[in-house]
């Protein structure tokens, strides 16, 4: 079954809010509804990030991305090929 897999997880309580953190995942992000003014009408929620959390190994983790429509993206390798065309004044 689907849900199944997440359940074989090791959860960790989260420092600042007490959401169940998955051990596995490179990064989490701990979040507080910030406004849920717009939920009704919208179904629209704006979260506050109260503590961030990333794993300092691998130093580049492989990473999966779902791209919509049953279609995924694993990272690919890493290059340094583009550094000199990136300026932080781009962001």
């Amino acid at each position: 079954m689907r849900g199944e897999r997440h359940h074989r997880r090791r959860r960790d309580p989260g420092a600042a809010v007490g959401a169940p953190l998955i051990a596995e995942c490179y990064a989490s992000l701990e979040c507080r509804l910030a406004d849920a003014r717009l939920v009704k009408t919208y179904n629209f929620f704006i979260f506050e990030v109260v503590k961030a959390h990333a794993a300092t190994a691998p130093r580049y983790p492989r990473t999966l991305h779902d791209r919509g429509d049953g279609i995924f993206m694993l990272s690919g390798e890493n290059t340094r090929r583009y550094r000199r065309l990136f300026r932080p004044d781009m962001l």
